[in-house]
Parts: structure tokens; sequence; C-alpha cells
């Protein structure tokens, strides 16, 4: 147990007991996470108990995922035998068992793919899926189609995380972690997985499930991130092509991926023509008018 002497106003003193009642009444779990963790990387036990110290009174959680290790500390005051000194303590103890499971659930899962702010995963859609028949021009033009996609996403996360080949139990582990982002509690290294989604025309998106996302465990479309199947961004609606920007469109066989960009863009900004007879090469943005070359 750590301590530290310091002289401070009566006013200021808790006895352990008082926080052990606050503590109690505060800090026990709740449906969402009810305590932040710290990160105190590769620490010693002393460097834990001093971690806790410089925290100040009342209950404090640490952790260190390089050592796989969570703890938890009480710090409160006693008054000293000199008058008007007080002696500041830090006692270990047990950490709650749902928050102590739910850590190991995050060490599995960082073990298996890294940081866990940083995971990303490449999710094809198959000819089968509810979502088959549309691509990311269908995600940026409609927010209907959006939000199924999310939806999608959200209700079937394991099972399309087993599409990507992960083990059963990173893919448990992991869904189960996405099911509940309002109770991680690690403070530094917040839980999001990247999910770059191939639609079957070859088209992608980018969906993310974040701590910050607006509803809890639901997959959410990131602007700015679309593109058709020969790697072109697909401006948001009522953004348009930026000044200069050259659009690729020979990369795939046949004019049908070429013809969807012009169907998409000749609807957003002017074109100097909706169709063409030869294989389109690339469009260019002038900043009035996109228009595009082709083969001979």
């Amino acid at each position: 147990m750590g301590k530290q002497n310091h002289v401070a106003p009566p006013a200021r003193f808790l006895s352990r007991g008082l926080w052990l009642g606050l503590g109690l009444s505060l800090l026990s779990p709740v449906a969402g996470a009810s305590i932040v963790a710290l990160p105190c990387p590769r620490c010693s036990p002393a460097q834990f108990e001093q971690a806790a110290l410089q925290k100040g009174i009342g209950t404090h959680h640490f952790y260190d995922f390089t050592n796989g290790v969570i703890k938890k500390f009480l710090v409160y005051q006693e008054r000293d035998t000199v008058p008007g000194s007080i002696l500041t303590f830090a006692e270990e103890e047990p950490v709650s068992a749902n928050y102590q499971a739910y850590f190991e659930k995050m060490l599995q899962v960082r073990r298996e793919l890294g940081d866990l702010s940083k995971i990303l995963v490449d999710i094809p859609v198959n000819p089968g899926d509810p979502i088959a028949g549309n691509n990311a021009f269908d995600v940026v033009r409609q927010s209907a189609i959006r939000n199924d996609v999310s939806n999608w996403l959200s209700s079937g996360v394991n099972n399309l995380l087993q599409r990507v080949g992960l083990p059963n139990s990173t893919v448990g582990n992991l869904g189960g972690l996405l099911q509940a982002l309002d109770k991680i509690f690690t403070s530094g290294e917040l839980l999001e997985l990247t999910v770059v989604l191939t639609f079957t025309d070859g088209s992608q998106v980018v969906y993310e499930f974040s701590v910050d996302g607006p509803v809890d465990g639901r997959a959410e479309y990131v602007e700015d991130t679309a593109r058709d199947a020969n790697g072109n961004r697909i401006p948001e609606l009522g953004e348009g092509p930026r000044l200069g920007e050259i659009f690729r469109l020979d990369r795939v066989d046949g004019n049908d991926d070429a013809q969807a960009f012009l169907d998409f863009m000749c609807t957003q900004v002017r074109c100097s023509s909706t169709h063409y007879a030869s294989l389109i090469v690339t469009c260019t943005w002038d900043g009035h008018e996109l228009s595009c070359a082709t083969k001979p």
C-alpha cells in the first residue's frame, strides 16, 4: 500500500470508511461504463500505486495492455500523529468481475488484431446478401440505402467477421465488444472497427463502429470514402468534384462502370456529354464542366 505525507486543512479529510461507502454508491457497475480506466504502460506495482496517489482521493482504475493487467485503487486519507498533518494511502482492491472479464475480451482481440483503435477488415458483399443490388453510388445518393447497409452490418457483424476468416474466439469477443461500445472503459485506446465494404460491382464504401458514433453498437457511413469500381472518388451530394480532379475510367474492362460514373456525376455537375460511343479513358473537371476523353 502506497502512502504520501502532506499537510492539508482538516476540512479536506475523508476517512477510508466514508470513501468505501461513496465507492459502493457511485462506482458500482451500471448498464454503461461507470469507470474510466487510465493507461499505465508497463507499470510496476509501485508505479501503479504512485499513479493512483497522483490522482488524489477517490477510486481509480488503471490498465496495462502490454502485461495484460487492470488494477483498482482506493485513495484515502488518515490523520497523522503530527498535528495538522494527514497521510494519503493508495490501497489496491479487487477489480469487479464484469470489468475484469470485459478487459480480458479486449486483451484477446488486441492480441489477435493489434491496436483496438485501428482494426480494419475488408468485407465483400456476396450476390445473395440483402444489399447486393446496391453499390457505392446508391450509398452516397440515398440515405435509406446508407441505413440499410448500416443495419445489415450492425445486425450480422459476427457472421460477417467470420466471412473474412477471423478465428471464432476473436469473432465472439470482438462482436461482443461492438455490441456494447458504451461499456468501453479504457481511455487512450478506444475501440474502433473500420469496415471496407466492396459491392458486387467492385465499388467500395467505408463504415465504422466507433465509441464516438451517434448510436452505440451501430456501423456508420464515413463520408468521402465512396469509390467506384475504377477507384475514383465519388463526391458526396452537393459537393461535386474538386478543381482539376481527374477520374480514370479505363481500369475496368467495358464501359458499364464508366457509364455508371457518368450517370451519377452528370446529375451533380454539368457534363460535356452524358454518353460516349467508345471506351472512356479519363474525365476531368475544370470548375465549370466535366469533359471526358475516349480511346480512338
